[in-house]
């Protein structure tokens, strides 16, 4: 029994240390904020649309209490009407047993024999009945005047709980326009997003055109290597032989184009 109370003493101690330092200790704090921040990431980290589903999960879920507020409202309107048939009768017999009152009341004063529906009655009798009817009216109209302060909370509630269940269709039928709206908008935030993140792959045209300066490259240099072949005949021939009368073929040929120009400015004179 004692090794048993220990164990739970030291148990309480150890959660009381671990609360102390969790609360007042940076731990706590750095909890805390750890929390906070994962919070936070979370929630901006939810898709979307996982939101408008939700949302609409939500406005459907209104759905139950509007039906059971129809269903109040319901009962509420029958409940007046039937209120409203009785106290019709009450006033009707209010009214009734007034009329006789007033009938007994007034014969008493003018008449000395009381004869009703074939029966002949005394004046005690009439002032007897005058005195029953007279406290029969008094709980009838209590009765009639309490009635209508019950029918009059009951219709001021039935209106509100109409005016409510008003609110509440009005609220969901803007929140329902609300996310057609939003969703609207997302879908075409998404095609602009698609649009601009539209990505070319230029690999194969980088590829291409590497290869066609390439090409252009071996071109270049195959006619660079066919020119330096004109230009560079190799070592010069010693025994090759040369006309005797070289100078004398380079002498006429500048004395002829002397010749052909002197001709055609002639022509041209």
């Amino acid at each position: 029994m004692f090794r048993c109370c220990r164990k739970m003493m030291m148990s309480g101690l150890l959660i009381s240390g671990l609360v102390g330092t969790y609360f007042l200790t940076p731990v706590g704090s750095y909890v805390n904020t750890v929390a906070g921040i994962f919070g936070t990431t979370f929630e901006e980290n939810v898709p979307l649309d996982f939101e408008i589903k939700r949302v609409r999960q939500l406005i459907a879920s209104l759905e139950p209490e509007i039906n059971r507020a129809r269903n109040i409202i319901a009962e509420g309107e029958a409940d007046l009407e039937i209120m409203e048939d009785k106290l019709a009768t009450q006033e009707a017999r209010l009214g009734k047993e007034e009329q006789a009152m007033a009938t007994l009341n007034r014969d008493l004063k003018n008449k000395d024999v009381f004869v009703y529906a074939g029966h002949s009655y005394t004046e005690g009798e009439v002032r007897n009945d005058l005195q029953n009817r007279l406290e029969l009216c008094k709980v009838l109209k209590s009765t009639l005047t309490k009635n209508r302060e019950i029918l009059e909370h009951k219709k001021s509630t039935l209106n509100s709980n109409v005016q409510k269940l008003e609110n509440m269709m009005a609220e969901r039928d803007q929140l329902q326009a609300d996310v057609d709206q939003l969703e609207a908008e997302l879908r075409a935030l998404e095609a602009a997003e698609i649009v601009s993140d539209v990505k070319v792959d230029d690999s194969r045209l980088s590829e291409t055109k590497s290869a066609v300066d390439k090409i252009r490259k071996r071109i270049l240099v195959r006619s660079k290597r066919i020119e330096a072949d004109r230009q560079y005949t190799g070592r010069i021939e010693l025994d090759a032989q040369t006309p005797a009368d070289l100078e004398d073929q380079v002498a006429d040929y500048f004395t002829g184009e002397k010749k052909e120009g002197k001709a055609l400015i002639a022509l041209d004179k």
